[in-house]
C-alpha cells in the first residue's frame, strides 16, 4: 500500500532592511498545536526559505519530541519562532567578538524577542555555553526577564546524561529539554 502526504510548513523572517539584522526565524506545521520559542545567540544564513544547520536540527527534533510540562501534560509543538539575543547575522559566532557591540543587537531585536516569548507556550534557552563577557551581560539581562515574567514555560536542551547541550547544531539526536534551572548561569 502506498500513501501519499502533503504538508505545507508556513516561513516568515523579520530582517532589517539592510539584511545585516534576523530578528525572527518561524516556522508552522500545525496552526493548531501550542508554539515554542527558541532564544540562541546569533543568527546564520537561514531565511524564510533556506535552512540552516542549526535552525534546521531544532525543528527536525521539536517535531518529533514529546514535551513534558508537568507530571500529568505533555505537549507536540507545531512550530518554533527562532530569536537572538543578538540580531547581527553572522555564520561564525566567534566572529561576534569583533564587532562593534552596540551594532550587534538594537531596539527591534528586543521587540521581537518579547512578541516570540509572549505568543509562546514554551521557550527554549539554546545560546550555547560560550561565557565571554560580551554574551555574559546579555545572556543574564534576558535569563532575568525570562525569570521574573516567565520562568515557568523556560527549557534547554539536554543530553543522555543530563548535561546542558553544547550548541543545538551539534546535539544528539536523543537529547531531550529540561525545566530551566535560573540558579545555573553556565547556560
Amino acid at each position: 500500500m502506498v500513501k501519499k502526504r502533503t504538508s505545507i510548513v508556513k516561513s516568515r523572517v523579520i530582517v532589517s532592511d539592510d539584511n545585516k539584522h534576523r530578528y525572527l526565524l518561524e516556522r508552522i506545521w500545525n496552526d493548531d498545536k501550542p508554539k515554542a520559542t527558541v532564544i540562541m545567540l546569533n543568527p546564520s544564513y537561514a531565511d524564510e526559505i533556506k535552512g540552516d544547520n542549526t535552525s534546521t536540527k531544532i525543528i527536525n527534533h521539536l517535531v518529533d519530541v514529546e514535551i513534558e510540562l508537568d507530571e500529568e501534560v505533555k505537549i507536540r509543538v507545531g512550530g518554533i519562532k527562532i530569536v537572538n539575543i543578538f540580531s547581527y547575522i553572522e555564520t561564525e559566532s566567534k566572529e561576534l567578538k569583533k564587532e562593534d557591540y552596540t551594532l550587534l543587537y538594537d531596539k527591534i531585536t528586543d521587540i521581537e524577542l518579547k512578541n516570540a516569548i509572549k505568543s509562546s507556550e514554551i521557550i527554549i534557552i539554546a545560546w550555547g555555553k560560550e561565557d565571554k563577557k560580551i554574551y555574559r551581560n546579555r545572556k543574564n539581562e534576558i535569563r532575568n526577564i525570562l525569570k521574573k515574567y516567565y520562568s515557568n514555560k523556560v527549557y534547554y536542551f539536554i543530553n543522555d546524561d543530563n548535561t546542558p547541550s553544547s550548541h543545538p547544531s551539534i546535539m544528539k539526536n536523543n537529547s531531550k529539554l529540561a525545566k530551566y534551572d535560573f540558579n545555573i548561569n553556565s547556560i
